[in-house]
């Protein structure tokens, strides 16, 4: 992602760290865009460099599109996008280095991602949106392990409680 602006970066994470189980759709049309940009670069599609951010946000448009109008469907879609873009964004984060089979551990992420969305909607959309927010934050801040580990952790920790606790007054007062 290093033709996004740290500024975009930074704010989609701060957005998806504190309301991204509230703005559920925000979650996804994010996940979509991160997903759909890291392919275009990693598969160095032809063209000028826009192509590649036009496609991402068209995926992007699309994910938040499909979430407003098929919440059901995206409970499933939101999984698999945030497990495949923590996958990439993590794996870019910290290098693992998987340049070959990059695409298969963003698969195998995305089904665990869908399967525990669809059995815990609402705990795993903060934990993955938390997680995504964290991963974003820390790769527009450009950071390095092993300073970015621990502001991964340390960010995606302070996202899941204020996602929980924010979360906890509204139920009440719905109870």
């Amino acid at each position: 992602m290093s033709e996004l602006s740290p500024i975009v970066l930074w704010v989609a994470g701060g957005l998806l760290l504190v309301a991204g189980r509230r703005l559920y759709w925000l979650f996804v049309g994010v996940a979509g865009f991160v997903v759909g940009f890291l392919l275009a670069e990693r598969l160095g599609l032809p063209g000028p460099d826009w192509a590649g951010l036009l496609a991402a946000l068209l995926l992007g448009a699309l994910a938040a599109m499909l979430a407003v109008f098929f919440q059901k469907v995206a409970v499933g879609a939101v999984g698999f996008l945030g497990g495949a873009a923590l996958a990439l964004v993590v794996g870019d984060t910290l290098a693992w280095g998987l340049s070959g089979w990059i695409w298969l551990v963003a698969l195998v992420c995305g089904v665990v991602g869908a399967v525990l969305t669809r059995a815990l909607f609402e705990l795993s959309l903060v934990l993955l949106s938390s997680l995504a927010g964290a991963s974003l934050v820390v790769q527009g801040a450009g950071w390095t392990d092993p300073e970015a580990t621990v502001a991964l952790l340390l960010l995606a920790g302070a996202g899941i409680l204020v996602q929980l606790v924010s979360g906890r007054g509204r139920r009440r007062r719905k109870g």
